[in-house]
């Protein structure tokens, strides 16, 4: 029996995204349900082969093709990077269910007007949806310099004031999936006026480890891109605590350093006396990842602020077993209390340590925290997530041509 036809939009590896990673480890499990094809922009790179089974377009070649492809659903996975940039027209024109990774879509909005020859079109998005008031600021910005030259001003003033632009990124979506009940209530705050249904499905986590890990005594990694959202500094801080007493502790970057980034932990693991406690690594292949996982005592996934996504690099963490501690904001906060340790938001490095000297020093609570992590990357699958999405799907109306 023919399964029904299945349109994923959205990036895929080598295209440097956690969502182009995400989408790929999803589509083997959509393939159960449907006949998948996937569209990535053109100008990102050329995508590997996800599946024997997929076909993969690059954007303008699917436009020619697609009343030959003929999906009767699409799946358009959205967040705030380059590779989204196409989402807006495709939403409009043809409608679908988007999976919303990130619910503030400030930085898509730069992006999009950074590379428009409109010099007025982020203002006028902001009006449509927050009015003159603000609008007027973000013009006089606009005329002062072109929004590549501002960008990190333009979308701080946006995030300043609450600004998602979640509804302006997916003109005439059918339906909004995010992943966590967060997420949710503000999806629904933004598109209450839209009358688009938005539903929470779960964050697929990789299939729990079978094989034993092998960490190196007392080794906390920090995994994926070292930026001040994720707090590093505030890390770094609570290790020159924790060597008070556990003086063999050491600290891992695991992922690629924003601007500056590196030079900043210089300075502080320096003056910290830690400097030969701490290491990076700018971004690792597959192998190494894993790897780095395996030696991992202790993970630690801090975030100042959420906007409405959920983190790939806890779910990698969960799956493999390590005791992990995150900020109890956003999807963190929404995990199973037993799987991870939760710490408040504005939580200091003498707490940070605290926690981190507790699992440290007792097996038993790691053990525990470990075995509880696998059981919910066993309920929270990729095969959970995709049948979720299908549900969805199949009770969204068809894709528009």
């Amino acid at each position: 029996m023919r399964r029904p036809g299945l349109v994923v939009v959205s990036p895929l590896p080598p295209a440097w995204s956690g969502i182009a990673d995400y989408t790929a480890r999803l589509i083997p499990h959509l393939t159960e349900h449907w006949e998948v094809s996937v569209v990535v922009a053109d100008n990102d790179p050329e995508p590997i082969a996800v599946s024997d089974e997929v076909r993969v377009f690059k954007l303008e070649a699917w436009q020619w093709a697609q009343r030959l492809v003929r999906a009767e659903r699409m799946l358009v996975c959205l967040g705030n990077s380059q590779h989204h940039l196409h989402v807006p027209e495709l939403c409009r024109a043809h409608g679908g269910v988007v999976l919303v990774h990130d619910v503030r879509m400030t930085a898509f909005h730069c992006l999009r007007a950074a590379a428009s020859s409109d010099p007025h079109q982020l203002s006028r998005v902001v009006e449509d949806r927050h009015g003159p008031e603000l609008a007027r600021e973000i013009r006089a910005l606009e005329v002062r310099a072109p929004i590549s030259e501002s960008f990190a001003e333009v979308r701080r003033r946006l995030e300043d004031a609450n600004a998602l632009l979640l509804g302006a990124a997916m003109p005439g979506a059918h339906a909004v999936c995010v992943h966590s009940r967060l997420a949710a209530r503000l999806a629904r705050l933004e598109l209450h006026d839209s009358g688009i249904p938005v539903s929470v499905v779960p964050f697929g986590c990789p299939a729990p480890w079978t094989a034993p890990r092998e960490p190196i005594a007392a080794r906390i990694s920090s995994f994926g891109m070292v930026e001040p959202e994720k707090q590093p500094t505030l890390l770094l801080e609570a290790l020159a605590v924790v060597r008070e007493t556990v003086p063999e502790a050491t600290l891992r970057f695991v992922g690629p350093l924003g601007g500056g980034m590196e030079k900043l932990l210089e300075r502080l693991a320096s003056s910290l006396g830690v400097i030969e406690a701490v290491s990076w690594t700018d971004r690792v292949d597959d192998a190494d990842y894993r790897d780095e996982l395996a030696k991992t005592a202790v993970s630690v996934q801090l975030r100042a602020v959420v906007n409405g996504e959920a983190s790939a690099a806890v779910a990698d963490c969960l799956a493999a077993g390590i005791p992990t501690i995150v900020t109890a904001i956003g999807a963190h906060a929404e995990l199973p209390p037993r799987a991870t340790i939760q710490v408040p938001a504005g939580t200091s490095a003498h707490e940070l340590a605290d926690h981190l000297r507790a699992v440290l020093l007792d097996r038993d609570r790691q053990q525990s925290l470990s075995r509880c992590a696998l059981e919910h990357a066993g309920r929270s699958s990729f095969s959970a997530a995709a049948a979720a999405l299908t549900e969805e799907l199949s009770a969204a109306p068809p894709i528009r041509y």
